[in-house]
């Protein structure tokens, strides 16, 4: 595997570039693709990323290009086979696959609650909210003849006052940003920390971040 300086690392899924800018932050070159070009026009920029509208099953990239796929809690919206194929033709040999989640604890009453309240708007919020359970990442690298797959969690938490609750959902594609429906997702926060929040104003939320990486030979 190239030096960190020098990886090309494609990024999918990328959103606004929060994950591709703190890659680049490392020194790599980053090639962010999302196929939403709002998302990408809001977009972090940063002379070490490049951004690209395009989808994970047909990227543009050109083939064995990339050290490195990434895709930051975004896994879960790509067609998974047709978008593994595409990780194989753009990888280089030996490359690598990593994806990574953040999935909520639901270990106490704050967020056992604001999991309800995001799941009760729908069965696509229900089923993106509980993360990796729909997307079984080990099996899948496997099954796609990637190698030396493993698998790391690193437990963390948030500390958020009532702007950063608020913007925290806002951030969440799944869940609502305008309207009637918006407007039940912001009283039900503001529920939620008027119950929760400590005596600085602050809710916790408890994370695991799981890392699953597989190596392509």
């Amino acid at each position: 595997m190239a030096a960190t300086r020098e990886l090309q690392i494609a990024d999918i899924g990328a959103g606004t570039g929060i994950s591709s800018r703190l890659l680049a932050d490392r020194g790599a070159h980053v090639i962010a693709i999302d196929p939403n070009a709002a998302m990408l026009k809001a977009a972090w920029r940063g002379s070490r990323v490049y951004y690209r509208a395009a989808s994970a099953e047909a990227t543009g990239l050109q083939a064995h290009s990339v050290d490195i796929v990434t895709a930051f809690q975004s896994f879960h919206w790509f067609v998974r086979d047709a978008a593994m194929r595409e990780f194989r033709r753009v990888l280089k040999h030996p490359g690598r696959a990593a994806f990574v989640w953040n999935n909520r604890e639901r270990g106490d009453a704050f967020n056992a609650g604001y999991a309800a309240l995001v799941q009760s708007f729908g069965e696509e919020a229900a089923v993106v909210d509980r993360g990796t359970h729909f997307a079984p990442p080990a099996e899948t690298l496997a099954a796609h003849g990637f190698g030396q797959i493993m698998r790391r969690v690193f437990p963390y938490e948030q500390n958020l006052d009532l702007d950063g609750l608020i913007g925290r959902a806002r951030s969440s594609s799944y869940l609502p940003r305008e309207g009637a429906p918006y407007a039940r997702l912001r009283d039900g926060l503001l529920a939620l920390h008027e119950q929760f929040a400590d005596s600085e104003g602050h809710v916790r939320f408890l994370y695991r971040t799981v890392v699953y990486r597989g190596d392509w030979l």
